[in-house]
């Protein structure tokens, strides 16, 4: 299964248009992983303490906080070092010093949106959409943008859909529990993205002395994980994974030698 109706748009819909297409969604970042590989003797704080043994400094909590992550891949070659990556903490879980050194590691073109309180809402979907329109216009005023999106409530509810209409943007959906198969940030790019996170958190709490990891290294390791995942590397090959991506250049060069005023759809009836 691929995107046949999006297929279906290129081809027929807007032969004559020039395309760029991007994929969202957000995904959680924890801010601490406890690693369970490896070898575990089952002996308590104290009896270890006693052996000098080594064991991980981990408040449990931070295992379970997290800030949110909307990333953005594209189809169109070249565009991954400056699409926004936004990232959304908990601004009632943080404090004014947290959110100081949010934003210092984080470099272009990764975003801090510290007003918000670590969801995706509708608003926060209305300001996402705009924000990703600019971008585009600004380094290719002369495509049409087209956002692939899952299914979720926030993503497709009515002033959602308005405010795309108003800036003429097309939202292709994925359906339910197929985004799996489907989306490209899920099939290729979330989980390489939170190994990375991961492997970086790892490493710096290894070069603790004392086996801590402090805020600022929470914060450059998700600087460092998201520039190698979602900036610094080409994303277009995990579209066409989930057939999204299609060069029809020659197909709409034709077309408009047949159909020089564009193709007329019949309009459904209801």
């Amino acid at each position: 299964m691929s995107f046949q109706w999006l297929q279906w748009i290129f081809k027929v819909i807007g032969c004559s248009l020039n395309y760029f297409v991007i994929n969202v969604d957000e995904t959680s970042m924890q801010k601490e992983y406890l690693v369970k590989k490896g070898y575990v003797v089952q002996m308590s704080a104290k009896d270890r303490a006693e052996a000098n043994c080594f064991f991980q400094r981990i408040d449990p909590s931070a295992t379970r906080s997290h800030s949110t992550l909307v990333g953005v891949v594209a189809a169109n070659p070249g565009a991954q070092s400056w699409l926004p990556q936004i990232v959304i903490p908990k601004k009632d879980r943080v404090t004014q010093r947290e959110m100081e050194l949010y934003k210092e590691p984080l470099h272009f073109p990764i975003e801090v949106w510290a007003d918000l309180n670590g969801w995706v809402t509708q608003d926060v979907m209305i300001r996402l959409i705009t924000k990703y329109r600019q971008a585009v216009r600004q380094h290719h005023p002369d495509k049409q943008l087209v956002i692939i999106l899952d299914e979720a409530s926030q993503h497709i509810s009515k002033r959602v859909l308005m405010h795309t209409r108003r800036l003429n943007v097309i939202l292709v959906m994925i359906p339910g529990k197929l985004t799996w198969l489907l989306q490209p940030l899920d099939v290729s790019v979330f989980r390489v993205l939170k190994d990375r996170a991961k492997k970086a958190l790892v490493t710096k709490k290894m070069l603790h002395p004392e086996g801590f990891v402090s805020t600022t290294d929470r914060m450059e390791a998700l600087n460092e994980s998201v520039h190698s995942t979602l900036v610094d590397t080409e994303c277009s090959l995990a579209f066409n994974k989930v057939g999204a991506l299609g060069d029809f250049s020659e197909l709409r060069q034709t077309l408009k030698v047949y159909f020089p005023n564009g193709v007329n759809v019949p309009q459904a009836k209801h």
